[in-house]
């Protein structure tokens, strides 16, 4: 049976003007949710048991990684932010590409779509490390690959 270490996974994310996704800087850690909406479609033919059918599908990926000021390879706090561009009328502008997972697919799993940051926290505290965290909501269809 073969176990995935969760060091292997990663989020990698093209924030600003950047079109192809990078590694998000000193990630610590990220999750994966998957949504699916209900729709009630309950009738007197269901027996008194609810029913539903498949509504609204969507996700998220939260995150969190250490800020490092002198990062110019990876995606780091600046190109997050830039994704704000509140000087652009407009919400396309702002979507993110992003690729979640191993690698490769063929080493565990592989999750990538557009989506648009629903937050972003910089959290500082006395004598301990700068961390930012934040969400990046699903906006559209999304690939999944497996090995």
């Amino acid at each position: 049976m073969a176990i995935l270490n969760g060091t292997l996974v990663l989020l990698d994310v093209a924030a600003g003007a950047s079109t192809t996704p990078v590694q998000l800087d000193l990630q610590t850690e990220a999750t994966l949710t998957i949504t699916q909406e209900e729709i009630e479609v309950t009738n007197k033919e269901s027996g008194g048991f609810a029913a539903f059918i498949g509504g609204k599908r969507g996700g998220s990926i939260s995150f969190t990684g250490y800020f490092d000021p002198t990062e110019a390879t990876n995606t780091g706090l600046s190109d997050l932010v830039s994704s704000f561009d509140l000087a652009s009328p407009g919400f396309t502008d702002r979507l993110v590409n992003f690729t979640f997972g191993t690698a490769a697919a063929i080493d565990g799993f592989q999750l990538s779509g557009n989506g648009i940051i629903g937050s972003l926290d910089v959290n500082t505290n006395t004598e301990e490390t700068v961390t930012v965290s934040g969400t990046i909501n699903f906006s559209g269809s999304y690939t999944m690959s497996f090995s």
